[in-house]
Order: C-alpha cells, then sequence, then structure tokens
C-alpha cells in the first residue's frame, strides 16, 4: 500500500545562499518539494527588499498541506 503524503514541512537552515534579481534587487530562496502525485516542484520565497538578507532570521520553517 503506497502512503500519501498529505504536509511537507521545511526546516530553514543557517546561512542558505539566495538568489538575487539583477534588475530589482529582490533575494528569492527555493526550496525543493514533490507533490503528493510524485510531481517535483519548488517553492520559493522572496524577500523583495534588496539588502542583504538570511532567511534563517526571519523564518523557522514552512509547512504545506495538501489535498
Amino acid at each position: 500500500m503506497i502512503k500519501k503524503i498529505n504536509k511537507e514541512e521545511i526546516i530553514v537552515p543557517d546561512k542558505l545562499a539566495t538568489f538575487q534579481d539583477k534588475i530589482t534587487g529582490a533575494r528569492t530562496v527555493a526550496f525543493p518539494i514533490v507533490f503528493p502525485s510524485g510531481v517535483k516542484g519548488v517553492c520559493a520565497v522572496v524577500h523583495l527588499n534588496g539588502d542583504a538578507w538570511n532567511p534563517s532570521t526571519d523564518i523557522k520553517k514552512i509547512t504545506i498541506e495538501f489535498k
């Protein structure tokens, strides 16, 4: 029997690298996820201020509850 995944919990590690948009300066972190169907995806968090940003100072964890 295949167990359906109902929840994904992402713990944000210290010193996580961010990607910076060259035009707006916004900084983004991306976390890989797997949907219940088995399809791979990405959960992205965008910090719109162009200043240096360490996501772990603001975010402890991200929880996604699937249908």
